[in-house]
């Protein structure tokens, strides 16, 4: 879809200190093998925050830095990846970091839809704006924490977890950077890839779930699926941004390891590593749905991209589904990196 008038108006994270994956290696946590394959060095540990709690924190970063009043806000979407992410049972979390953040009594709701949520969020909520107000405000959080029994070392692989949270202000009349196009896919025949096909004790193990499915499908077919469909997402969205391959700056993709990086989006895109994120990603972690939004927040921050300049921003989560957004830098505010910042508003 192409939009007119579509803003990231403001953008926020709350990243806690990394652990190292070497240290890892070292003391037993990840596997060598693993640890050499993927080159990660580290992924972001929260030692004391819930995960909708660092939500809050990225949450007032965001509204802070897009100037925003919580009262003009329209709408709330949060999304986590998996149910260990939320803290606690039967707790809702998009209502949660409303209450924390904005109070009031506009619709607050939850995206599931894994790793994919943050990004699905953006195009969900830009047609919310285009129907109910052109002229308004939605606040987008997210947010995960790989807290036991979850293993961030060994669960799964090719990749490892990160705790974090990232939140976007997105607006129908002005900020940082220009959303020019979305879109979405999906590739359902891969949707058993992280389904456990019966019984399991009571340790996670999505790398078994992948290498049963793989095995059953043949490796060949099914990274030939995923390549098609990313590669079919990505030009689509190109082409409704009027946007060539070679005018994108850089692409925020999924922070994985170095094979699936250049397997699932270098093969398809055609793109070397230097027009990723990977030297950030491989020491940050796979924070879930969090990644585009705190690669963004990373490329202002740091002053890797300048005005003018278009970036992809790709989420991809099992299911398996898929959004993009072709973003063009307006401005680079004077935003630096402090892990954990963030204003809160508490509502009884």
């Amino acid at each position: 879809m192409k939009w007119d008038s579509l803003y990231f108006a403001g953008v926020g994270t709350y990243l806690p200190p990394p652990a190292d994956a070497g240290q890892a290696v070292a003391d037993g946590l990840y596997p060598a093998t693993e640890f050499r394959t993927t080159a990660m060095l580290s992924a972001l540990q929260e030692e004391k925050l819930e995960a909708v709690d660092m939500a809050v924190a990225s949450a007032g970063q965001a509204l802070e830095r897009a100037s925003a009043d919580p009262a003009d806000i329209l709408l709330l979407l949060h999304s986590s990846l998996g149910q260990w992410s939320t803290g606690q049972d039967v707790l809702t979390p998009a209502s949660y970091i409303q209450r924390r953040t904005l109070g009031g009594h506009a619709p607050s709701m939850y995206v599931n839809s894994a790793s994919n949520g943050g990004m699905a969020s953006v195009e969900l909520a830009a047609d919310w704006l285009a129907v109910r107000d052109p002229h308004g405000q939605v606040l987008i959080t997210s947010a995960s924490r790989f807290a036991p029994p979850f293993d961030r070392w060994r669960t799964d692989t090719g990749l490892i977890y990160g705790d974090g949270a990232a939140s976007v202000v997105l607006s129908g009349t002005g900020g940082f950077a220009r959303i020019l196009a979305t879109r979405s896919d999906s590739a359902s025949e891969l949707e058993p890839i992280y389904r456990a096909a019966g019984a399991e004790d009571d340790t996670l193990d999505m790398a078994a779930r992948k290498r049963d499915f793989v095995g059953q499908r043949g490796p060949a077919e099914v990274l030939e699926t995923l390549q098609a469909t990313v590669g079919r997402n990505v030009r689509g969205v190109l082409e409704e941004a009027d946007t060539e391959m070679d005018q994108v700056a850089r692409f925020v993709l999924p922070n994985v390891g170095r094979p699936l990086i250049r397997l699932h989006y270098g093969v398809p895109l055609r793109i070397g590593l230097d027009r990723t994120l990977w030297s950030w990603g491989r020491t940050v972690g796979h924070i879930g749905s969090s990644d585009q939004f705190a690669g963004l927040a990373h490329l202002v921050e740091s002053r890797a991209v300048a005005p003018g300049d278009r970036v992809v921003l790709l989420g991809l989560g099992a299911g398996f589904n898929l959004t993009s957004a072709v973003v063009e830098i307006l401005d680079l505010p004077g935003w630096t990196a402090v892990p954990g910042s963030g204003s809160t508003h508490e509502t009884e």
